[in-house]
């Protein structure tokens, strides 16, 4: 995984896309290629949550 790579905004769509979809944000960590934290805060700024 790339620690330090920037967010394009296909990046981002794909994050909402994946959440709105019932996506664990575990597993779009791993389709992404990034940390999880990387991916929680990117949800965190974008106020995003994972469905329950």
């Amino acid at each position: 995984m790339i620690a330090h790579q920037r967010w394009t905004q296909s990046h981002i769509t794909e994050l909402r896309s994946r959440l709105e979809l019932g996506g664990l944000p575990e597993d779009i960590a791993e389709a992404l290629e990034r940390p999880l934290e990387n991916v929680r805060m990117m949800m965190a700024r974008l106020r995003l949550r994972a469905r329950s």
